[in-house]
């Protein structure tokens, strides 16, 4: 429950910092039972808001990377997202906040510099290449939907996960699949 509470207190201070949450709403959140702003809170503040190997199916590994992340690796996932936007035409906080319902989003750097947004709502296990590792590796997700989504390292272990309507900052480094099935 502590690392839960500090989890997502990290995603509001991020949230307050990018000027998206306002400061009343962290203090009304921590007054009541959950520590975490709604995504109805989240949304009325905001204004608007790998994988695998596509010869082969198996997951690739990683780029090398510094502590800021190299520029240019290829971000691939497999079986392909539902929706794919490359590039994004707004934000990569205010994407995330559009989340359909019944969907799991969050966005990545591209090789170009460029950020992309994903999509998921199949029940399957996907291959993430290269998430994480241009420029920061850290990502806000939204589980728009009514599964719990696991992050999964290399040997398929669980790393963290995300309950459903959360909003949470995922540092995608280390994750090379996510599922979307409980």
């Amino acid at each position: 429950m502590k690392a839960m509470l500090i989890k997502r207190g990290a995603v509001a201070a991020v949230l307050i910092a990018a000027g998206i949450l306002p400061m009343q709403a962290t203090a009304q959140a921590a007054t009541s039972n959950d520590a975490m702003p709604h995504a109805d809170a989240i949304a009325a503040t905001a204004e608007t808001a790998n994988p695998a190997d596509t010869e082969t199916g198996t997951p690739r590994e990683p780029a090398e990377t510094s502590d800021v992340g190299v520029a240019g690796a290829l971000v691939t996932v497999s079986p392909s997202a539902e929706v794919t936007d490359d590039p994004l035409n707004i934000g990569r906080v205010a994407w995330t906040q559009r989340c359909p319902r019944y969907r799991f989003c969050t966005t990545q750097q591209g090789s170009s510099g460029s950020n992309l947004g994903f999509q998921f709502y199949r029940c399957t296990e996907y291959a993430l290449t290269n998430w994480g590792v241009n420029g920061d590796p850290h990502a806000l997700v939204y589980n728009n939907q009514n599964v719990t989504v696991k992050y999964l390292d290399r040997r398929h272990a669980e790393l963290n996960s995300t309950p459903p309507g959360s909003f949470e900052i995922i540092d995608f480094k280390p994750v090379w699949y996510i599922s979307l099935c409980n």
